[in-house]
Formats: structure tokens, C-alpha cells, sequence
């Protein structure tokens, strides 16, 4: 992710990118360098049922990464937080859908029926 690569890059840290296993190359489903028992940050910019993100930290703790905490910019508020909980991943957002939308129905950028519309699209899914 670019976002990742930039932060890495400022903060002066390595990147680790999870991946597939591939059956040619060097098979490893961990990109980067990293030493077993070294501490790895999954960083996205969404989170909804935390899929993509159980598989990212089953990865890297395969591969002796110790992983307890997830970065997000924005939570969508749909089971992702407890998901990870139950793998034992703190969650850290930077913003979640509700401050959002309750932002921009307060600056007037979205309606009151737009901001029902989305809360009811939200808590049936």
C-alpha cells in the first residue's frame, strides 16, 4: 500500500507486506526483512468485518512476527474492532464512520435523511 510505504519511509522503519504463497519465486508469504519475534503493525485505510486483516496477522504471525495492534483511518463500525479483539489485535482509527457522518450532517454537507439513510444502511449490515 502507498500509504504504508510512505509512513515506513518517514518514520524510518522496514515494511513487511503479507501475500500469498506463490508456487514460483521464493514461495514466501512474507515480503520485506524482519527477523522472527520482531513486532509488526497491520496498517489499512478501512476496516469492516476485518477479514483482510485476520488473514494479514495469521500471515505475519506465521512467520514469527509478534502482531497485536491494527492502524486504520477510517472504522466502518461493522464488526471488524471485535473480530480482531478475538485474535487478540488492538484496533487504532483514526476516525470511525459515526463521527463522520455526524460531522458532515452538522457542517451541512449531508442531509438528515441521507445520515438515516446511511445509519440504517449500517446497522443491517
Amino acid at each position: 500500500s502507498p500509504i504504508v510505504g510512505i509512513m515506513c519511509w518517514k518514520a524510518g522503519l522496514p515494511m513487511v507486506s503479507p501475500r500469498s504463497a506463490k508456487t514460483h519465486g521464493t514461495g514466501a508469504t512474507v515480503e520485506g526483512v524482519f527477523r522472527p519475534g520482531q513486532r509488526a503493525v497491520i496498517v489499512d485505510d478501512l476496516l469492516t468485518k476485518a477479514d483482510s486483516k485476520l488473514e494479514a496477522a495469521a500471515t505475519l504471525r506465521a512467520a514469527g512476527l509478534t502482531v497485536t495492534t491494527c492502524v486504520v483511518l477510517v472504522d466502518r463500525l461493522q464488526g471488524g474492532r471485535e473480530k480482531l479483539a478475538e485474535v487478540n489485535v488492538h484496533l487504532k482509527s483514526l476516525f470511525d464512520v459515526d463521527g463522520l457522518l455526524h460531522s458532515y450532517l452538522k457542517s451541512g454537507h449531508l442531509s438528515q435523511a441521507m445520515y438515516d439513510e446511511i445509519r440504517e444502511y449500517i446497522a443491517n449490515n
